[in-house]
């Protein structure tokens, strides 16, 4: 194909006339089709920033609205043209109210009330056609020329999206449809700055008055990053149905299949790029169906087929940054087998409000699974299969795909536990440099645990791992060897400043649990390896103390052969080759909160 009759590549563009016009376009028209098929009142759409959210409001917003000029045009070529008059006949039959709240951010409440202020007039001012109706009565004309003037008091503008409504059902004859951009933004921004209350208020006035019982609405739908709970924002509201990533209804219609992606690479002549898309921009499951970051995939066609971290550089994440600042080392560890291609488990709660966000440090993974940091591979199930995306090696780029994936964590949590994991190179880039590395663990004497460490004493190690370990493992059942690993690789960050830490690398005739390289030179190189038993694999308790002489001798037994492994297998080896020839090997092995160690030198 002639490069220079290619379409250019859409990236950035929100407006759907502009896009359906100028550029390459990806057809979503179906999704009329389904909100045809599964009418209800109001629907909040969820998904993760630059998914293609504002895009498809403005696709309904072409589609349904009234206006002057013959909008068919831009759908008569696209899929919703062939599905029949069932669809075809609403275009362009409806009034449409169209707030985007993305722009409501501010400091204080004041300055955030005067931008809803000024968005609700400029909406007003939209509808010209309301100004002089001999359809509306004089309440209705005071009330339109206050709200568009700025004069309307408060009360007035949380009944804006109401009277608004009221008078174009009157002056057209038909209900209105609303669309909502970004409802959450301005909530987020209220968290963060000290008026969420504020805000909060104003946000559950506006929407009680224009979505509930309000008998001039066609229908709704709400597009955000997060489901704010009902508790909080939609407390009148039993008219509202909340489609996440979690759901398949929608799923295809939000970000790019991979039907999709191999269209669009073919059509920009990148045919033999589709692994390379996958590894870096694929992995996310909406409902049952594989999904690409849609920003990413097509900045990097614009950018020469160079695979970057497109996304991460979208927007900020001051919120996530204030909420890794007191995680536990549960948490920590968790994070730690995530960059390894590893899953963890974790409570998921769809209701949570933003001030419950802080209350439980578990919450943090609701937060970025809904932000598209992490994906779910299934829930309440006993064993997800799945492949793994990237290997250990960050910087590795010959990424080996293995068919399982390890589980982290356990699966007697209460309430509803997700999979998680991270689904893709892009993705684990950013979890590193944007989580990862801003996470504060707050509780723990660490330095206290490392000062037996580094005696290399077995007695003196063993105290201070017991006290490390029984904290953490309160109230839990005797989890698996991960579990461990997790914890000691979250420990050892704790020496990131002295050592390069280097989980599950190949060396010798295997691969190292967690392997330590000196910084400084003279200081000694640390090799772990970690054994476990499992409660259900031996007789034992080692919640019955009478009993704990005997766990101990047979986890001492299960250390020493750590220590053998590490020797036998040369685990040793890479340390050596880069002239570090003291290394300390240390074998560990765990039941419950009980712990042995085997050291050699």
């Amino acid at each position: 194909m002639d490069e220079n009759l290619k379409a250019s590549i859409p990236v950035g563009i929100e407006d759907y006339t502009e896009l359906v016009t100028k550029f390459h376009f990806i057809d979503k028209t179906l999704l009329i089709k389904e909100m045809v098929d599964n009418p209800t009142k109001v629907y909040l759409l969820t998904r993760p920033r630059r998914f293609g959210k504002t895009l498809n409001l403005s696709m309904l917003k072409t589609f349904y609205e009234k206006t002057t000029e013959d909008t068919s045009v831009y759908f008569k070529d696209m899929k919703i043209w062939q599905c029949g008059d069932k669809y075809t006949s609403r275009q362009g039959k409806y009034p449409v109210i169209f707030f985007t709240f993305k722009n409501v951010k501010a400091d204080t409440w004041a300055t955030s009330y005067s931008k809803f202020k000024s968005m609700i007039a400029g909406e007003y001012a939209r509808h010209a056609e309301l100004l002089g109706s001999d359809k509306l009565n004089s309440v209705d004309a005071d009330r339109l020329e206050r709200i568009m003037n700025l004069t309307a008091d408060r009360g007035e503008y949380e009944l804006s999206l109401l009277y608004l409504s009221e008078m174009l059902r009157k002056h057209h004859g038909v209900c209105p449809i609303i669309l909502i951009d970004e409802y959450d933004a301005p909530v987020q921004y209220g968290y963060e700055n000290g008026y969420y209350d504020d805000v909060i208020s104003f946000i559950s006035g506006l929407f009680t008055a224009g979505l509930k019982t309000n008998f001039n609405l066609e229908f709704a739908v709400l597009t955000g990053v997060l489901r704010i709970s009902k508790a909080s924002l939609f407390s009148d509201l039993n008219n509202i149905q909340v489609y996440s990533t979690q759901d398949q209804l929608f799923s295809e219609y939000f970000g790019f299949t991979r039907e999709e992606v191999k269209d669009l690479l073919a059509y920009y002549g990148g045919d033999d790029k589709f692994e390379e898309v996958c590894r870096w921009y694929d992995g996310y499951m909406f409902g049952q169906t594989e999904i690409f970051n849609p920003w990413s995939v097509l900045k990097y066609i614009q950018e020469g087929f160079v695979p970057k971290e497109y996304w991460l550089k979208t927007s900020r994440n001051s919120l996530l940054g204030q909420l890794l600042k007191n995680l536990s080392p549960d948490v920590d560890a968790k994070f730690s087998l995530l960059l390894k291609g590893e899953a963890v488990t974790a409570s998921i709660n769809e209701e949570l409000t933003y001030p419950e966000l802080r209350g439980d440090c578990e919450n943090v993974f609701t937060l970025l699974l809904f932000s598209g940091y992490l994906k779910s591979l299934g829930k309440n199930t006993d064993y997800i299969s799945m492949y793994k995306v990237f290997d250990e090696d960050d910087d590795s780029e010959d990424n080996s795909v293995e068919d399982g994936c390890r589980i982290f964590g356990e699966n007697d949590e209460e309430g509803e536990y997700h999979y998680l994991a991270i689904p893709n190179r892009e993705v684990r880039k950013a979890f590193k440099s944007e989580i990862v590395s801003k996470v504060r663990v707050n509780g723990y004497e660490f330095n206290k645990v490392w000062s037996s460490i580094e005696t290399f004493d077995e007695n003196k190690m063993e105290e201070g791992l017991h006290e490390f370990v029984e904290e953490l493992l309160r109230n839990r059942n005797s989890p698996y060897e991960f579990y461990y690993e997790g914890l000691l690789a979250c420990l050892c960050k704790y020496k990131s400043k002295d050592y390069y830490i280097n989980p599950e690398q190949e060396s010798g005739a295997g691969r190292v649990d967690i392997s330590l390289e000196p910084r400084h030179k003279g200081d000694p190189g640390i090799i772990f390896e970690l054994k476990s038993i499992k409660r259900s694999d031996t007789k034992l308790d080692p919640t019955d103390e009478s009993q704990h002489g005997e766990i101990l001798n047979m986890l001492k037994g299960e250390a020493d052969v750590a220590v053998r492994q590490i020797i036998r297998k040369k685990y040793d080896t890479v340390l050596t080759r880069r002239g570090i020839n003291d290394v300390v090997k240390i074998g560990l092995a765990f039941m419950g909160d009980l712990v042995r160690v085997s050291v050699a030198r």
